[in-house]
């Protein structure tokens, strides 16, 4: 569930590159909360559990260099080694097809 969560957050804030998502807006982003359900049907995530989801994949990422996460503000942003990547995810997903 991680690579699949981190993959979504890193395409989520690829496509908003010009400005910081906080972690509500992340939360509330559709597919994150289709994902989580889907994959903890019997912890059936309440909103803080699943903030609290993304919160441990963006410091997942933010130890990588792939985010930018603003510890006093919970905001996040995506820096030039996190859209690297976010580029070859979309291009192996297009590659699928």
């Amino acid at each position: 569930m991680t690579v699949k969560l981190t993959n979504l957050i890193l395409k989520v804030l690829a496509e908003n590159f010009k400005s910081s998502v906080s972690l509500e807006e992340l939360a509330e982003i559709a597919g994150l909360y289709e994902l989580l359900t889907d994959e903890l049907p019997d912890l059936k995530p309440n909103q803080h559990l699943i903030q609290s989801i993304i919160l441990e994949n963006l410091i997942i990422l933010h130890d990588q260099g792939m985010v930018h996460l603003e510890e006093m503000t919970d905001l996040s942003t995506i820096t030039p080694k996190g859209l690297h990547a976010a580029a070859l995810i979309e291009n192996s997903y297009n590659n699928l097809d």
